[in-house]
């Protein structure tokens, strides 16, 4: 049931989550709220996922994957409360002086890179499938490279250096 549960609640969230992301990066709706319960309610649900997995593969290797499933599950936390943060308290200060979206964003790398480390032990562990378990490591690592071009601002920097065609 855990692993019927596990997969069935990763599925789910990465569908709410990339959907949730990418509705709002075409700005569909004038506020965030919309898209910020989308992305809440799939990053919930990849937190359901993880302790679904987790408790099917610690039959097997306890302390490896509990240890594997604390960093992501921290991360989820933390992002959370972020996401839930920048939609109460705006843009202003919220926990030492860090922005909700700052505090969204160090969960979500945080999770990216717990995410890595539970791809890891379940490919150790072969409880369950190793191409999974691999394309979970691929995913997080893709999506956190992608994230941190984003945030250093090489994709802006190269736009605002290209030639413009209008003379």
């Amino acid at each position: 049931m855990s692993l019927r549960l596990g997969g069935s609640a990763a599925i789910l969230g990465g569908v709410l989550f990339l959907s949730g992301l990418a509705v709002g990066q075409l700005k569909v709706f004038g506020e965030a709220f919309p898209t910020a319960v989308v992305i809440l309610a799939g990053t919930a649900a990849l937190l359901i996922a993880l302790v679904g997995l987790s408790s099917f593969q610690a039959r097997e290797h306890p302390r490896l994957i509990w240890a594997a499933f604390a960093v992501p599950a921290i991360g989820t936390v933390i992002s959370c409360i972020g996401l839930v943060a920048m939609g109460t308290v705006g843009d202003r200060p919220f926990i030492a002086g860090f922005s909700p979206w700052a505090v969204w964003s160090i969960g979500l790398f945080a999770t990216m890179a717990g995410s890595a480390l539970f791809a890891l032990a379940t490919y150790r562990t072969q409880v369950l499938s190793r191409p999974a378990a691999g394309l979970l490591a691929v995913g997080s690592t893709v999506l956190f490279v992608i994230i941190l071009v984003g945030y250093s601002g090489i994709g802006a920097r190269a736009r605002v250096r290209a030639p413009s065609s209008r003379s």
